[in-house]
C-alpha cells in the first residue's frame, strides 16, 4: 500500500508573498509559449521559470533551461524568496471553485512525499502508458535542481471518510497559511501543518489505501528513475519519495479530451464515410456528448453519431472505453493514426469547452489546409472507470482524461 510522509517543504515565503495568484502556475504540460509568457508578466517570481522555462537559441550541454532552472532555484533560496519549513508538514490543499451550473465546490487534498517503493499494483497505480520525451524533460530537471516542482495528482477512495474528517477539522480551526485567485476564478488555499496528531491520523487513514495516478504519470517514471540513479550512489534518502498531492476519488471529475484530426488522409468526405460505415451505422444529427457507446462526430458543417453499441462486458475496462475504441476501430485503420502523441495530424480539446470548441478548431485548420477536417466528441472516463483500469492493471490510450480544474505548481517544492 502507499506510505506518504511529512516532509520539509520550500514554499513562496508568506511574508513576501501575500497573494500566490502571480506565483503559481498550470502544470507544465498545459503550458504553451504564449501562456508561458503571461505567467512571467504576472510576476518575476513565477515558478514557471524553474518549472517549465523557455529554451534558448545557443542552448546546449552547458547552458540550458535546465542549468537556468537550477541557478533561479539556488538565487530564490538564497534570496529567501523560496523558504523552507523548519520542520516536515503536511500541507492541505483546497480549491474553490464553480461549476457551470453556478454550484459552489471545494476539494480538498494532501500535499505529502509518497514513497516510490509503493509504486505499482496495491501501491501508486498508474493507467496510462509514458513516453521518453516528457520523461527525459522531468528527469533532466530533477537532475539539475534536485528537487521536484510539479506534484503527481492522486486520487485515493476513502469511504469512511476519515481522511475527510481529518481536513475539514484542520480547515476549520485555523485561516489558510497562504491563498491566491487565479485569473479563471479559482481560490486556492494552502494549510501548512506540523500538528503531529493530524499527520499521524492521516497516514493511519491511508496506511491501507492505494494512490491512483490521476494525472502525472511522466513525472512519477522520471522521480521513479530518479531514485534508482541516487540509490545506487548514495544509498537511501529523501529522494525515496517523490512529491504528491492526493484527492478523495469522489471530489473528482473527469471530463472529455476529445479529438480533432486536420485531414481525412487523402480521402474524400463521402469515401471516409463509406469506409466508417462498413464498421458502424452512421447518421447524421446533433451532436450528442454524454452518451456512452455513440460518438459525436463532426465533418464538413454536419454533426454525426457513430454507433459503436455497447461493448462486451467481458472485455478489459480499459477496451470498453469509447477513447479506446475510436482508437482501435477509426484513428488507427482508417485515418492512419497512430500514436496520437506524436502524430502532428491530430489535436486535442479537452474540457468543458464543449462543440462548439471542437467545431471552431476543425474549421482553424480547414482555413489553414484547405482539407476536411473530422472531430469527434466523446463519452468521458468515470472516475471509478479509472480506478478499475488501474486495480486491473490496464492501461488507457494517452490523452484518455481532462481533470478540470487543473492543480498549480508553484504552491510547494520537495528538495532532496
Amino acid at each position: 500500500m502507499a506510505s506518504i510522509r511529512p516532509f520539509r517543504g520550500t514554499r513562496f515565503n508568506p511574508g513576501s508573498f501575500n497573494d500566490l495568484a502571480p506565483v503559481i502556475a498550470p502544470p507544465y504540460d498545459v503550458i504553451s509559449d504564449a501562456m508561458r509568457d503571461v505567467l512571467i508578466g504576472q510576476s518575476q517570481h513565477n515558478i514557471v521559470q524553474i518549472d517549465f522555462g523557455a529554451e534558448q537559441s545557443g542552448d546546449g550541454a552547458s547552458s540550458n533551461r535546465y542549468t537556468r532552472a537550477a541557478a533561479l532555484f539556488r538565487e530564490w533560496r538564497a534570496d529567501e524568496v523560496l523558504v523552507d519549513d523548519p520542520s516536515p508538514t503536511l500541507t492541505i490543499y483546497a480549491q474553490d471553485y464553480a461549476l457551470p451550473d453556478g454550484r459552489a465546490i471545494t476539494r480538498a487534498g494532501i500535499f505529502a512525499a509518497v514513497e516510490l517503493m509503493a509504486l505499482g499494483p496495491k501501491g501508486v497505480m498508474p493507467h496510462e502508458r509514458t513516453f521518453d520525451g516528457p520523461k527525459a524533460d522531468r528527469l533532466n530537471l530533477t537532475r539539475a535542481t534536485n528537487a521536484n516542482f510539479s506534484a503527481i495528482f492522486a486520487l485515493y477512495a476513502d469511504p469512511e471518510e476519515r481522511v475527510n474528517a481529518l481536513i475539514a477539522e484542520q480547515m476549520k480551526s485555523s485561516p489558510p497559511t497562504m491563498k491566491g485567485r487565479t485569473g479563471d476564478g479559482i481560490l486556492h488555499r494552502a494549510w501548512v501543518v506540523d500538528d503531529p496528531a493530524f499527520i499521524e491520523g492521516v497516514r493511519s487513514a491511508l496506511a491501507d489505501k492505494a494512490l491512483y495516478i490521476a494525472d502525472g504519470h511522466h513525472r512519477a517514471a522520471s522521480a521513479a528513475r530518479t531514485r534508482q540513479e541516487l540509490r545506487a550512489r548514495k544509498g537511501p534518502g529523501e529522494w525515496d519519495r517523490f512529491l504528491g498531492v492526493a484527492f478523495p476519488h469522489d471530489q473528482v471529475q473527469i471530463l472529455a479530451y476529445n479529438r480533432v484530426v486536420r485531414d481525412l488522409g487523402g480521402a474524400s468526405s463521402s469515401e471516409f464515410l463509406s469506409r466508417l460505415r462498413e464498421r458502424f451505422p452512421v447518421a447524421p444529427g446533433p451532436a450528442i456528448p454524454g452518451h456512452r457507446g455513440n460518438v459525436s462526430m463532426y465533418l464538413e458543417g454536419q454533426w454525426y453519431t457513430i454507433e459503436m453499441g455497447e461493448s462486451a462486458p467481458a472485455l478489459p475496462v480499459a477496451e470498453r472505453l469509447d477513447v479506446n475504441r475510436l482508437q482501435e476501430s477509426v484513428l488507427t485503420p482508417i485515418l492512419g493514426i497512430g500514436d496520437v502523441r506524436t502524430d502532428r495530424r491530430i489535436d486535442f480539446v479537452g474540457g468543458a469547452r464543449g462543440t462548439a470548441a471542437l467545431e471552431r478548431t476543425a474549421m482553424e485548420h480547414y482555413v489553414v489546409t484547405g482539407q476536411p477536417p473530422v472531430a469527434f466528441s466523446l463519452f468521458p472516463v468515470s472516475v471509478d472507470d479509472l480506478l478499475a483500469i488501474s486495480d486491473e492493471g490496464g492501461i488507457m490510450p494517452p490523452k484518455s482524461t481532462w481533470f478540470e480544474p487543473k492543480l498549480r505548481d508553484g504552491l510547494l517544492s520537495h528538495v532532496f
